[in-house]
């Protein structure tokens, strides 16, 4: 990890942890995000005792059978030197604006309270929904 942060510092890595004392040493060592599957197990057996029905319903956008709807990643694109239209839950094209990251505290949103760009909306929906709100977000920086 170490030789990969320095031939490539722009590179996004995620880490493995099997000991909980290790996640913090992985972070150091160069680690953008670490995971423990011991603890991503307890947590999703306490969401499928809890909410059934809202982990199958993941679990079918994700990764299921049925590959109409998705969830994506999309990045605001600038649009006229200012952040794109704001994504709204019932976003252009049908798809639906689930949340709204922020990857820069500095500058904030735009006049209208847009969006600045380089945020990232995930969005759901079809593959025609979603492209119709990726276009209306402006393009985007490539993805890492």
């Amino acid at each position: 990890m170490l030789t990969a942060r320095t031939l490539r510092p722009d590179l996004y890595i995620v880490a493995r942890s099997s000991h909980p004392d290790s996640a913090e040493k992985l972070r150091r060592a160069g680690a953008d995000r670490v995971v423990s599957p011991y603890t991503l197990s307890g947590r999703r057996m306490a969401a499928l005792a809890m909410q059934p029905a809202v982990v199958d319903t993941f679990d079918l956008l994700v990764g299921g059978a049925d590959t109409s709807m998705r969830v994506e990643e999309l990045v605001v694109g600038a649009v006229g030197g200012r952040g794109a239209p704001r994504p709204s839950c019932a976003a252009p094209g049908g798809a639906a604006g689930a949340a709204l990251r922020r990857r820069r505290a500095a500058g904030g949103p735009g006049r209208r309270g847009d969006p600045p760009s380089d945020d990232i909306v995930v969005a759901m929906g079809t593959r025609d929904q979603l492209t119709a709100l990726a276009a209306t977000l402006g393009p985007g920086p490539a993805r890492r």
